[in-house]
């Protein structure tokens, strides 16, 4: 279990068991004030949303403790602003990047050591993203917390985002998060106003 600390700019590891759960860890997050972590296969990801926005890379240890990836430290591009989630795509090749002041996503191809590359930058389709899921086919679903909408976009070759259902009105105050089944079929969103909404993901 990562937690992010953004008082602290550190990250902290747990283990948890059916009966604990244990602090493994503290590791600085490699710059201010985390906001996101993700994980794919080992590999940590975290996003440092104050100062140059940034996303920073460990390796996992044996024991859960976290070992910065060298030169796995990339700033996202020039005017970032109100950083919000990192999530790994599910081939583990990318990551992506919501910022809800901004208004955009941005992609970040990994290579082989897991080290994040140049951002490519993809203006959102409704305003204030902020929360999104991936699903196993590679759909990216984004809650749009400013006329509480979502969209869902697919990645394209040149590494930008395009948009495939834009701004869909959710009819329920700031959607905030997105969550998807493992199937991919559905996906709902928890909303400011104490509700969730459903949506059905097609081909």
């Amino acid at each position: 279990l990562y937690a992010v600390n953004a008082g602290s700019n550190t990250v902290s590891v747990f283990r948890h068991t059916n009966r604990t759960t244990r602090l493994v860890d503290i590791a600085p997050s490699r710059g201010i004030a985390p906001t996101s972590v993700a994980e794919h296969r080992g590999r940590v990801y975290v996003l440092n949303s104050g100062g140059t926005p940034n996303v920073a890379a460990f390796a996992r240890r044996s024991d859960g403790s976290l070992a910065p990836i060298a030169r796995g430290t990339r700033a996202l591009a020039p005017g970032a602003d109100g950083a919000a989630q990192v999530s790994v795509t599910p081939d583990g090749r990318a990551l992506i990047v919501s910022e809800r002041l901004s208004n955009r996503l941005e992609r970040l191809p990994l290579d082989r050591l897991g080290r994040p590359g140049r951002p490519v930058v993809t203006r959102s389709a409704g305003d204030v993203p902020f929360g999104f899921a991936i699903s196993r086919q590679g759909t990216i679903v984004v809650s749009e917390a400013g006329a509480s909408s979502v969209s869902s976009y697919r990645e394209t070759a040149s590494g930008r985002l395009r948009a495939i259902t834009a701004a869909q009105l959710v009819g329920q105050g700031a959607a905030c998060w997105v969550a998807i089944t493992p199937s991919g079929r559905y996906a709902y969103t928890g909303n400011a106003a104490g509700s969730i909404s459903g949506f059905a993901i097609a081909r």
